[in-house]
């Protein structure tokens, strides 16, 4: 999801029975977001352990210590949030940030089969073309699996 619709989830938003989100996008289009069982799991430990006491209609997430305690979390707190993560896990040379994952998502979407049409769903894009950098670098991939199981080319190496 993006900055914004993770900014604009309330408690409400959660629905811990199948793990979705409902997210407001652009031009205040509403969709769910599915999650995976890991993610249920923290969610379900958020509100249990961090947002027990909240009303429905109150953010999911909310700034901890400064001066913005117990605020929606901002834009800037999620690029932090997301910078810290990263580093904890490791990870190096590339720019670790919420647009990062979201993209790594979509890239990681279609290099493990799902297909263009359903991640434009997932993503809320209202049409392909913002996809394709997406689409160029699975295809990068297409190409390598194609070397290196082309059963045309590995006539030529005697292993057909």
């Amino acid at each position: 999801m993006r900055v914004s619709e993770l900014m604009g989830l309330q408690i409400s938003d959660v629905d811990l029975g199948d793990g979705a989100l409902t997210v407001t996008g652009k031009g205040n289009k509403k969709r769910r977001v599915h999650t995976a069982s890991q993610t249920r799991r923290a969610l379900w430990k958020h509100l249990e352990m961090e947002r027990r006491d909240a009303f429905e209609d109150e953010p999911l997430f909310i700034s901890v210590g400064g001066s913005r305690s117990g605020t929606r979390l901002s834009q800037t707190g999620v690029h932090e949030v997301v910078a810290k993560a990263g580093a904890l896990a490791g990870v190096k040379g590339v720019r670790c940030s919420p647009h990062t994952l979201r993209h790594t998502f979509a890239v990681n979407f279609l290099r493990g089969g799902g297909n263009l049409f359903e991640l434009q769903q997932l993503m809320g894009h209202t049409d392909l073309t913002v996809l394709c950098k997406c689409v160029a670098l699975a295809e990068t991939d297409l190409a390598q699996a194609h070397r290196k199981a082309s059963p045309a080319d590995r006539m030529g190496a005697g292993t057909v």
